[in-house]
């Protein structure tokens, strides 16, 4: 039989240290009873479950109250433990269903559970059958003690002697994991940061405000008629190597691979200044990486490989997201679906490189050309953005060339259509973007099929 109990608030605390932050009474924390500390009481004797309980069921430590698991035998408390691994100390008789359940059950934990950090403590009424010298030795249990003399302050003062330590080896496994799964992904002093604040890292979710970037290989399925599966997995590797060193170099994070695309954050899981910046800086050298790529493509007769990249700025919720077992620090929400749709909509404009307006207005310089080219619904969205294009080449005559379109489509908001194709025209002469093109047949549009009142110019993207 099992009985689990939690910590009753009616009751006052017993024994508690009012100079220990860490132990509280409970009406101090009305949040406690979210994650209770485990204690696994294993004994023979029911009356030995009762008074443990009694003595420690008002104690919260940490923030934290009690909760306690009761196991009548060697057997049941082996059952348990696998049920709960996150068991922070067992109190733990020997002599049960054998003379040595309690002993067998110290080295199941250890050795076929393979848990080391729940702390054992070993609980006696027969010392004889159990000596204290050969049980610390050959047994990895953290401290023996004789029924008789655990009165009820000193069941109190291990309880929490416990605890602590427990708290203590969790929070280092933790630290190292945090560290461990960043290291991979994140420029070096970033994952420095880290170690020296583990705590800044939220790993439960936190909404923060950041730079998503996705980018993305055009027409990758296409070079399968060209390579074979072992070439065109070792070409996406070379693409996307250097792809992630310009991520991290730029103190992005490297989110995920998905396919023949990836997705990075910025300002996340530490804080970094212009991460706005520093997104759109890594897009336009991923563009250029891809360029020099190019030249070894065509020696060797493929394709030109070309790569499409959205850039978006805003809150999202991050933090490690999906199942507890699997370490997946990542971040969703609208902001990061917006990344996705702009990286999209290169192909339908023409373009390498989309930004929202959102990440230009938190952008301290420019480290391209860029031009506003249009303010749409993207998919799934009922709020407009703008759309900004960046030019990873430098194009001649570009001041001409924005200052032409950007009155055409000044024009174009205010239903002027035919004014609008003339300067539209006289850019696109200049340089004969996608995007230019696009207004062109819009206007020609409007004019043989004149808008409603209450037309706006903003159209509803239906592609992602």
């Amino acid at each position: 039989m099992a009985i689990v109990t939690g910590c009753d608030d009616d009751n006052e605390i017993f024994f508690a240290d009012e100079e220990d932050p860490c132990v509280q009474c409970p009406e101090e924390n009305a949040d406690a009873e979210i994650f209770p500390w485990k204690i696994m009481i294993v004994d023979d004797e029911i009356a030995l479950h009762q008074v443990t309980q009694l003595a420690l069921e008002s104690v919260i430590f940490d923030g934290r109250p009690l909760v306690f698991i009761s196991a009548f035998t060697g057997k049941e408390a082996q059952d348990l433990l696998v049920q709960h691994p996150d068991t922070a100390l067992i109190f733990l008789d020997v002599v049960m269903e054998s003379e040595d359940a309690g002993l067998k059950v110290a080295e199941f934990v250890r050795k076929t559970l393979k848990n080391v950090t729940v702390r054992i403590v070993l609980r006696t009424g027969q010392p004889g059958q159990a000596p204290e010298r050969d049980v610390i030795t050959n047994y990895d249990i953290n401290d023996y003690k004789e029924k008789s003399e655990l009165t009820s302050q000193k069941l109190f003062t291990i309880t929490i002697s416990s605890l602590r330590s427990y708290r203590d080896i969790i929070t280092i496994i933790n630290e190292k994991k945090i560290v461990h799964a960043f290291s991979s992904y994140l420029a070096p002093e970033l994952v420095d940061e880290i170690r020296k604040n583990p705590d800044s890292v939220k790993l439960s979710g936190e909404e923060k405000f950041l730079t998503c970037l996705f980018a993305d290989i055009r027409n990758f399925t296409r070079l399968g008629e060209y390579l074979t599966p072992r070439q065109l997995v070792n070409l996406l590797n070379e693409i996307l190597d250097p792809c992630t060193e310009i991520i991290i170099r730029n103190k992005g994070m490297l989110d995920k691979y998905i396919g023949d695309s990836l997705m990075a954050l910025f300002n996340v899981p530490v804080a970094i200044d212009a991460h706005a910046h520093r997104a759109l800086t890594a897009g336009f050298e991923i563009i250029h990486a891809v360029e020099n790529m190019n030249y070894n493509m065509q020696q060797n007769n493929f394709p030109r490989i070309r790569m499409g990249v959205g850039i978006h700025s805003g809150v999202a919720l991050v933090g490690n997201i999906g199942a507890a077992t699997r370490f997946d620090y990542t971040a969703i929400g609208d902001t990061i679906n917006t990344a996705s749709r702009l990286e999209g909509l290169n192909k339908y404009y023409g373009t390498e490189i989309l930004f929202s307006g959102t990440t230009k207005e938190n952008l301290s310089s420019i480290p391209m050309q860029t031009l506003a080219i249009d303010r749409v619904f993207v998919k799934g969205k009922t709020d407009p953005v703008w759309i900004h294009a960046g030019f990873p080449t430098e194009i001649p005559e570009f001041e001409k060339i924005s200052a032409e379109f950007t009155q055409g489509i000044d024009l174009y908001s205010k239903k002027n259509f035919r004014r609008a194709m003339d300067h539209l025209t006289k850019a696109q002469k200049l340089c004969p973007f996608r995007f230019i093109q696009e207004y062109l047949h819009r206007c020609q549009h409007l004019i043989e099929h004149p808008p409603t009142d209450d037309w706006t110019g903003i159209i509803q993207m239906q592609s992602k």
